[in-house]
């Protein structure tokens, strides 16, 4: 008898945590704000994103995030407006341009990812001289996106008057199109820039983002209503964002291609390392989301060399720093405490 007691208390005991493991989750995910963001593409140039999802820290801050690309910032902007996605990750440009129409429910850009282009320019020769792309075709991507835009500026700037630019060429098809002998250059992002020179296809020659200052090059955008209405979970993604820029300022290549590389199943490694180590060593990460307002003067100064722009705006209506501030204020300050 006191055998049958003993067993029956195990079980219960043991069903007891069964309970608690199996529906404490469950409980706990019901809890999770859902957040559906849009990437414009799939990079290795947006690494602070992915080391805070496989981190978990959107988990921590109770975002449950679900994730897809655009595949250009055209296409993403499109699904933010029309309600597809909560949050973007694109070129700010795009949000710009939206500003003019006069919505009632206009994008508004939060935070900030990178502060340089992450395009490099590759060709086919190991040499390179800016010189060298007078009267040649390069393929610079769409006409009226910031990687192409930005690669004019810099062809301004080097004196260059010659080039022929190919802007008609799908973003995430150009690497393909120039590996099929489709112009002289192209300008790409990594890990698609190192997979061509890996596959020798392409040689990898300049840095495009080292030849300009700083720019707002990629931010997190999300629409009026959204953000009126949803703050916690804006704060809660930046916040999340925040973690992950301070993770990669502060580990080396090696430890955050061991938390990427997931996100790119179909890259080896190698070239995801070396990906990794461009990038870190152009600078194009910024170190906190908060979105720097002077930059936007440069960047217009690019919309209106390439004609998209008549004159500079007033952005304040669509910038907003302070959930961004607010993520730093509460990270630094525990620091400190």
């Amino acid at each position: 008898m006191r055998k049958f007691r003993l067993f029956l208390y195990l079980m219960l005991l043991l069903l007891s945590l069964f309970a608690i493991f199996y529906f404490y989750p469950k409980r706990n995910n019901k809890s999770l704000c859902k957040v559906k963001l849009n990437e414009v593409t799939r990079s290795v140039f947006y690494s602070p994103q992915y080391v805070a999802m496989k981190l978990g820290y959107f988990e921590e801050e109770g975002i449950d995030l679900e994730i897809s690309a655009g595949g250009g910032s055209d296409k993403t902007m499109t699904s933010l407006v029309s309600n597809q996605s909560d949050i973007v990750l694109l070129g700010p440009e795009t949000c710009i341009y939206v500003s003019k129409e006069d919505l009632e429910n206009y994008p508004i850009l939060f935070a900030q990812m990178t502060k340089r282009d992450g395009s490099f320019i590759i060709g086919r020769e190991d040499t390179f001289f800016w010189e060298n792309l007078n009267n040649k075709k390069i393929i610079a991507g769409r006409k009226g996106g910031l990687p192409e835009m930005t690669f004019r500026y810099t062809l301004k700037n080097k004196n260059i008057n010659d080039a022929e630019i190919i802007n008609n060429i799908q973003f995430d098809l150009m690497g393909s199109a120039f590996a099929s002998e489709i112009g002289d250059y192209v300008n790409l992002f990594e890990p698609t820039a190192s997979m061509l020179e890996y596959n020798n296809k392409g040689k990898i020659l300049k840095s495009i983002g080292l030849e300009n200052d700083e720019i707002p090059y990629t931010c997190y955008c999300c629409t009026k209503n959204y953000l009126n209405n949803n703050p916690d979970a804006i704060q809660k993604f930046t916040n999340s964002i925040y973690k992950g820029q301070n993770y990669v300022k502060n580990h080396s290549p090696d430890e955050i291609l061991e938390l990427v590389s997931s996100y790119f199943p179909d890259s080896d490694r190698e070239i995801l390392l070396k990906s990794i180590k461009n990038y870190s060593e152009v600078g194009v990460w910024k170190e906190n989301p908060v979105l720097n307002k002077k930059s936007f003067d440069l960047l217009q100064d690019i919309l209106i060399n390439s004609g998209e722009l008549d004159n500079k705006l007033d952005l304040s209506s669509i910038l907003n720093t302070e959930f961004a501030k607010n993520s730093v204020q509460k990270f630094e300050g525990s620091k400190n405490e």
